[in-house]
């Protein structure tokens, strides 16, 4: 059981990478970089802690897993606030439209951090090039933002939350299992390269890291394999993709 929820384990934290790509906007990205890290890590903690165990612990994990009708929920906290007694409708409605301040503020960080991404890959290749222009009224990377906006209404309408999570920690993991390597070998290879910020306790941190994540990996490959086999094979499809494209627009 507490292996095959480590998907849900990490989302809790997912997307607390993306305040890396703020670093070029940063004034002072060897301090506050750090400072916005520990910040965040320390308020999800927070407010993991109140949520697993403001859920689980009023009646157990079971009565806010499965609804009266026997189905699956995919919100836990209400449930777990109608377990309460003399709870009333105005403290469920309360607590859903605090949820949706939250979900705001996430879905506005991951879509900067996703856009950034996209952006920057289209700024150095020519295959997506139209991805690493900015709006000429905002100065913002709209197409970028755009595309991701529809590749998450997609994941919105599907209905298929527990998947698209696992898939989206997938995907996670596999980023910071090449970001702590990547780390590591530049460390080496460019040991006087120019870096407003670096990486504290190195190279224990980045180790760590890369161990968990990949023991992480490992776990949500045995009890997701076939939904790990269609994130790998949508990689290798778009690897591929690139690859091609890269050769037929190589002079």
């Amino acid at each position: 059981g507490i292996f095959a929820a480590v998907p849900f384990a990490i989302w809790f934290f997912l997307g607390i990478e993306g305040v890396a790509n703020l670093a070029e906007e940063a004034k002072d990205p060897r301090h506050t970089m750090s400072r916005g890290f520990l910040a965040t890590l320390f308020t999800l903690i927070a407010v993991c802690f109140l949520t697993f165990f403001g859920s689980v612990g009023q009646a157990g994990w079971e009565a806010v897993v499965y609804g009266t009708d026997g189905t699956t929920s995919d919100a836990p906290l209400p449930m777990a606030i109608q377990l309460i007694p003399d709870s009333s409708a105005r403290n469920v409605q309360i607590l859903i439209a605090l949820g949706l301040f939250g979900l705001v503020a996430s879905f506005n960080g991951l879509m900067l951090a996703a856009g950034r991404s996209l952006y920057e890959f289209g700024r150095v290749t020519r295959i997506i090039r139209w991805m690493g222009t900015l709006s000429e009224r905002h100065k913002t990377p709209r197409n970028a933002l755009l595309l991701n906006l529809v590749i998450g209404l997609i994941a919105l309408f599907s209905g298929k939350t527990s998947e698209v999570i696992t898939l989206s920690v997938c995907g996670a993991l596999v980023v910071y299992i090449s970001s702590m390597i990547s780390l590591i070998v530049l460390r080496r290879t460019e040991p006087n390269l120019d870096r407003p910020f670096r990486v504290p306790l190195y190279p224990v941190f980045p180790l760590a890291a890369l161990v968990i994540a990949i023991g992480c990996l490992v776990a949500l490959v045995v009890f997701n394999f076939m939904l790990c086999a269609v994130f790998a094979g949508i990689v290798v499809l778009a690897f591929g993709i690139f690859k091609v494209r890269s050769s037929s627009l190589t002079p």
